[in-house]
């Protein structure tokens, strides 16, 4: 397991996931949690839901952490960690192999329409994440 530490956004989001203090909570979110390949925010007792089946290639999503949000305007930044099994069995975290992966998404306030997206693996016991390709869809 290792970090991609050659990708800025991975790094920036280790930091705020090592240091906890850096991740300044300003926002709207009361949950996040995951649905399968779903991510579920609760925000003014509402649920949004936001689909990722076409990036996250896991059995399910076990944990989710919201790590940062900040609402700047309309639009609302997220930075979720979530960590789910690769194949929904075995025991410890290769016994059914595990992910990880940070997750940055830009809402809009006025809608809570799904703006902009980022999916980045961090951890692996499927693939060596030392040959992944960093996807840069968004301009952080």
């Amino acid at each position: 397991m290792g970090i991609l530490s050659s990708n800025p956004f991975v790094t920036l989001a280790f930091l705020f996931l090592s240091f906890p203090i850096l991740a300044q909570q300003s926002g709207t979110i009361e949950k996040v949690s995951g649905s399968e390949k779903s991510i579920v925010v609760q925000a003014q007792g509402h649920e949004h839901q936001y689909d990722f089946e076409d990036d996250l290639h896991l059995y399910e999503i076990g944990q989710t952490t919201l790590v940062f949000q900040r609402s700047i305007g309309h639009s609302l930044y997220l930075l979720i960690h979530i960590k789910g099994s690769t194949t929904g069995g075995g025991n410890g975290y290769c016994g059914a192999g595990e992910e990880e992966y940070l997750i940055w998404l830009n809402l809009d306030l006025n809608n809570w329409d799904e703006d902009d997206y980022r999916v980045e693996l961090i951890a692996s016991c499927a693939v060596s994440i030392e040959n992944v390709t960093p996807r840069f869809g968004a301009v952080l």
